[in-house]
């Protein structure tokens, strides 16, 4: 009977640690690295190429407002 008990509060426990290890609300401290911030620092200079076939870089629009839309279906 008292290995019943003791299971019936080991189990909740158990799965309980489970369930936050496998989301990831349960990491030792420092585990996770975090990321650097680029607030404040120009972008990255990049180059794609336009829809009639020039290469467009980043850099030729410094100093203007620049709206980039990545957009994918799927």
């Amino acid at each position: 009977m008292r290995n019943r008990r003791n299971l019936r509060v080991l189990l909740p426990f158990f799965f309980s640690l489970v369930f936050l290890a496998r989301f990831g609300l349960w990491t030792a401290h420092g585990a996770v690295p975090e990321a650097p911030t680029l607030e404040g620092k120009p972008a990255p200079d990049f180059a794609l190429p336009s829809l009639d076939g020039k290469v467009i870089q980043l850099s030729e629009y410094r100093g203007k407002v620049v709206l980039l839309d990545f957009w994918h279906t799927y």
